[in-house]
Formats: structure tokens, C-alpha cells, sequence
């Protein structure tokens, strides 16, 4: 077990969880009050709680077995390990979903393939 592992705690922002998975390159992060572990948080977390917030869905929050993004994976990239396919029909909701579709692609070392729905 890691003597002093990386956590966040509880009352912590989203951004403040993302700056600290990044910074350490790690996937997921234990949540603590005080020394007591309440949760794990992932990257899969919080791409479905800010999907959700843009499709204006409110809900309960936790684990769920359905995707937590809307984005189709092809193979054979140019570069890269993979392909994503970011379908964009609404210009409103447009500059969030790349901005989700690029963490997810850096993540992964994929492409991104953006296809404007008319």
C-alpha cells in the first residue's frame, strides 16, 4: 500500500480533483474527512456529472453502468492508441463537449474526429 497516498477531500471542487489527477497522472483519487476514506472519485465520475450538467439532467450521483460520454471509439489511428468520433450538433453545447472529448482522448493517447450534425 502507498504510505502517503494522494486524496482529496470531500469539500473539494471538481477542478481542484482534475488539477490533482493530472499533476500525479493518476486515474483516480481516494475522497477523506479528516483520516476517515468516504469514496473514490475517477475522471469517469466527473465526465458523466458535467455531461449530465449540459443535458440539463439532475440526478442521483454514483456509480452506473452506462457510459458516462457520448463519443464512438474507432481503430486504426494515424498516431495514437485509438480514435474518437465527437458527434457536434448543438454550437451551444459544442465548446464543453471538445473540451470533455480532448481530456478523454489525452487520457487514452486517441485522436479526435469531430463531425458536424446538421
Amino acid at each position: 500500500m502507498t504510505p502517503q497516498p494522494v486524496t482529496v477531500a470531500a469539500t473539494a471542487s471538481l477542478g481542484d480533483v482534475l488539477y490533482l489527477l493530472n499533476r500525479y497522472q493518476i486515474s483516480r483519487l481516494p475522497v477523506t474527512e479528516g483520516r476517515k476514506l468516504i469514496g473514490i472519485i475517477t475522471r469517469a465520475d466527473i465526465i458523466k456529472a458535467e455531461a449530465d450538467k449540459l443535458n440539463g439532467q439532475t440526478g442521483s450521483i454514483g456509480p452506473r453502468s452506462e457510459p458516462s460520454y457520448v463519443v464512438y471509439q474507432t481503430r486504426a489511428p494515424a498516431i495514437g492508441t485509438g480514435r474518437m468520433l465527437v458527434p457536434l450538433a448543438n454550437p451551444q453545447t459544442a465548446p464543453a463537449l471538445l473540451q470533455m472529448a480532448a481530456a478523454i482522448a489525452r487520457d487514452r493517447n486517441y485522436e479526435l474526429e469531430c463531425l458536424q450534425v446538421i
